[in-house]
């Protein structure tokens, strides 16, 4: 089952995205959807309709709308292009080698903030203040013979 979209073609298009391919742009909101939702544990997915849950935060459609735009604007990943005329050179360097979708590091960072998943060193104390204040009492006691 596909995930829903976070985006419409509409989106990118107020974004300044050409979506004169609409197929294309629509097949690219889809895919950096199905990855947001993956980052995500599918959190704005409604489990029993499978549709989109009410409050999903702006910062999805914008994540959403800015990695559809990367793979629309730059389907080849190019990075860096150089050209010449005599004797005819042309190099290109490629950051993305495929025409993928995907997400940078920090916009997984902040989807997953979004969804409330946290990640990070933490410590967690397995014993309850009132437990441990117990044992502290019964430390303290007489101990009858």
């Amino acid at each position: 089952m596909a995930s829903p979209a976070l985006a419409t073609t509409t989106d990118l298009s107020t974004r300044g995205v050409d979506v004169s391919d609409v197929a294309r742009a629509q097949a690219a909101i889809d895919d950096a959807s199905a990855r947001i939702h993956s980052a995500t544990n599918s959190v704005w997915i409604d489990a029993d309709s499978g549709a989109l849950v009410a409050d999903v935060p702006q910062i999805a459609l914008t994540i959403c709308c800015s990695a559809a735009r990367r793979a629309l604007a730059n389907p080849l990943g190019v990075t860096q292009q150089s050209e010449g005329i005599g004797s005819y050179n042309v190099a290109q360097t490629f950051g993305n080698a495929s025409p993928d979708v995907y997400l940078t590091r920090s916009e997984i960072a902040d989807l997953r903030r979004a969804a409330g998943i946290l990640s990070g060193a933490f410590t967690v104390n397995p014993t309850p203040a009132a437990r441990k204040a117990a044992r502290k009492a019964a430390a303290r006691r007489p101990v009858k013979v």
